[in-house]
């Protein structure tokens, strides 16, 4: 059995490991449906990022990533880069804990 000093060590180490992600909607223009998995594979090859959710319907992309990994910045080249344009962005101050 465990005892409760180090039980309480190992829920310290636990939370200084937990990486904050950043939620950020990048509004993308003209985006269609059949440009839903380009766009999702561009976006997942930024460095950093953890999950990508896309809604063709609205133009949009949601992306969860590690702020010290990944920028607005990188996502705007990568997005630039494959051949379409991004509109604007939002940012929901929410941090994940993993």
């Amino acid at each position: 059995m465990v005892s409760e000093k180090k039980w309480e060590k190992k829920k310290r180490i636990k939370r200084k490991t937990v990486t904050d992600l950043i939620n950020r909607t990048i509004a993308i223009a003209d985006m269609k449906k059949e440009d839903e998995d380009r766009i999702n594979e561009v976006l997942y090859d930024v460095w950093g990022v953890r999950n990508v959710t896309i809604h063709p319907h609205k133009g949009e992309a949601v992306v969860s990533f590690d702020e010290d990994a990944a920028s607005l910045i990188d996502f705007e080249q990568a997005i630039r880069d494959s051949g379409f344009v991004m509109e604007e962005t939002t940012s929901q101050n929410e941090r994940q804990d993993l």
